[in-house]
């Protein structure tokens, strides 16, 4: 009788699969309308996925010897396609997971579980390839520092460096580790960039509880640029002066004056010179910004809460 009743109070399964789910092939977003984007409409395959049909092939050919799953004798397995379109749209448009589960005809644990393997294959494949160059010669930051001076006026700059919050929900017993001066929790995206808005470096993973500076002290980008490991350029003169100057990261006031640092003077009582000077390493400063707007701008999560489990 004890057991009986027992089994009674156990969650019965309603039903092996949901409906919708087993219409995926027939009605799924992917075999309807990402199909048709592919072969007839290659604008709004752009603005649906952020990119081109040919970089979507590119990037399809690092990633799927990596997500392909083995036929089972339950189901077929999901394309590589598939699921690095699922990514992508979740990526580009923030949606909730459980919104891409409903287009794609997909539950939204496999969702959840598609997401997080195919972002790490992504970032997996695109390292080996060196898609993020860490500049390693001496003449590299040269080049840089050239295009800083052309294009923004202001020589000997090897870059500008900035830190980006990204929001998240706040880690189970995490107290205020992660919690940031804008009243959120976040995570600090520590980025380097060249004068053509290009990523050159990143740090990813601080506490949102630390200051840019605090960040960059700490990290092993910053351990590498203090302690010579970069082969950055001795110091040299600049144009047709007699000073001899180190070649610099241009950073706001959350950083630190170091010797491959460059700041801006206190904004209070300064004299002409000094307002010129922050307002030229302002027009380099920025790029690093714009950089963090276009990335945003095409990858809309970066604009919303996320959820980083730890």
């Amino acid at each position: 009788m004890l057991q009986m009743i027992q089994e009674k109070e156990k969650k019965e399964k309603r039903f092996w699969v949901r409906k919708i789910y087993t219409e995926r092939l027939q009605k799924g977003e992917f075999h309807l309308l990402v199909q048709d984007l592919r072969l007839h409409d290659q604008e709004y395959f752009f603005k649906y996925f952020r990119m081109s049909p040919t970089t979507y092939e590119e990037l399809l050919s690092f990633v799927a010897p990596i997500i392909v799953k083995q036929r089972t004798t339950m189901r077929d397995p999901m394309s590589p396609s598939e699921r690095l379109a699922v990514t992508l749209r979740f990526l580009v448009t923030g949606d909730a997971q459980c919104t891409i589960a409903a287009s794609y005809r997909i539950s939204a644990s496999t969702i959840n579980r598609i997401i997080s393997e195919t972002c790490a294959a992504i970032w997996t494949s695109l390292k080996e390839r060196n898609f993020l160059h860490v500049p390693s010669e001496k003449q590299e930051w040269k080049t840089i520092a050239k295009e800083f001076e052309n294009m923004w006026n202001f020589p000997h700059a090897i870059g500008a460096i900035d830190g980006k919050h990204i929001v998240m929900q706040a880690p189970h017993n995490g107290g205020s580790e992660y919690f940031n001066y804008k009243k959120t929790h976040s995570i600090v995206l520590l980025a380097v960039c060249n004068a053509k808005y290009e990523f050159t470096m990143v740090d990813i993973g601080d506490s949102g509880r630390q200051s840019d500076g605090s960040v960059f002290n700490n990290c092993s980008l910053g351990y590498a640029i203090e302690n010579n490991k970069l082969n950055i350029p001795d110091p040299e003169y600049i144009g047709n002066s007699e000073k001899v100057l180190p070649y610099v990261l241009v950073a706001d006031d959350a950083f630190g004056l170091k010797r491959h640092m460059m700041k801006p003077y206190p904004n209070q009582n300064i004299l002409l010179d000094q307002k010129i000077f922050n307002y030229r390493l302002s027009r380099a400063r920025r790029v690093i910004e714009n950089t963090f707007g276009i990335a945003t701008t095409r990858f809309q999560k970066m604009f919303l809460k996320i959820k980083i489990h730890r």
